[in-house]
C-alpha cells in the first residue's frame, strides 16, 4: 500500500502516541494501567500487528482504567471521534487485511486508497475492477468486500468505546454505608439506654 496516501485515514488509528502520553501521565500511579500499556508497547515494538488492526481492542481495554483518570478519558474521547469520523473506512481496510494473496491485498488497498483520495467515477471504476478480480480469484473476502464497495452504507461503523464512570456511584455507596453505620450506632446506643432504664426500673420494684 502506498503509505503516503493512507495518512488521511489510517494515520488516525495509530496508538503509539497514546501509549507514550499515558505512560508519562501515569508514571508511578496505577500499576495495572502501567502493565496494560507495557503489554501494548511490546506488541508495537515487535511489529507483529498493524496499529489500525488493534486500535479498537486497545481502546476497549483502556476503558477499564477510565474511572478517575482524566488522561485516559481524553484519549478515549479522541479515539471515539476518530471512529465516528473514519469508522467505515477503518472497517474496510480491516476487511482488506484479511485478503489471502499479498498481491491482491496490495492492489485492493491501493485502489481503495486512491478512491478515497479522488472520490470520482474513474477511481471508483478501478476499485470495482480490483474487487471483480478478487472475486474471480475465489478469495473468501471478495463477496463481502464487493457489497461494501458497491454500497458503503453496508459497512457497519465500529462500536464506540464505552466507559462506565462509576466514581460517583461508588461515592454514593460509601455515603450510604456511613449513614447505615450511624444508624446502627444510634440504635445500639438507644438499646443500651433502654436496657439501663429497664434495669433501674426492676431494681426499684424489687
Amino acid at each position: 500500500m502506498a503509505k503516503n496516501q493512507t495518512k488521511a485515514v489510517l494515520d488516525n488509528f495509530k496508538i503509539q502516541s497514546y501509549v507514550d502520553s499515558l505512560f508519562e501521565s501515569n508514571a508511578g500511579k496505577n500499576q495495572r494501567l502501567q502493565h496494560f500499556l507495557s503489554e501494548y508497547q511490546k506488541v508495537l515494538e515487535q511489529g507483529n500487528a498493524k496499529e489500525f488492526m488493534i486500535y479498537e481492542e486497545f481502546g476497549h481495554g483502556l476503558a477499564n482504567f477510565a474511572t478517575g483518570n482524566k488522561a485516559v478519558k481524553n484519549v478515549i474521547n479522541e479515539m471515539n471521534t476518530n471512529l465516528a469520523t473514519y469508522g467505515k473506512e477503518l472497517n474496510t481496510y480491516k476487511l482488506m487485511e484479511c485478503i489471502c494473496d499479498d498481491a491482491a491485498k496490495c492492489a485492493c488497498e491501493d485502489a481503495y486508497t486512491n478512491y478515497l483520495e479522488c472520490q470520482d467515477a474513474k477511481s471508483k471504476a478501478i476499485l470495482c475492477d480490483a474487487c471483480d478480480a478478487l472475486e474471480q480469484s475465489g478469495d473468501p473476502v471478495a463477496p463481502q468486500l464487493t457489497i461494501v464497495i458497491a454500497n458503503p452504507n453496508a459497512q457497519l461503523e465500529p462500536q464506540q468505546i464505552t466507559t462506565f464512570d462509576n466514581e460517583g456511584k461508588f461515592s454514593e455507596i460509601q455515603r450510604k454505608i456511613e449513614a447505615d453505620k450511624l444508624r446502627q450506632s444510634v440504635e445500639a446506643a438507644k438499646a443500651e439506654i433502654d436496657a439501663y432504664a429497664e434495669k433501674v426500673y426492676q431494681e426499684k420494684v424489687a
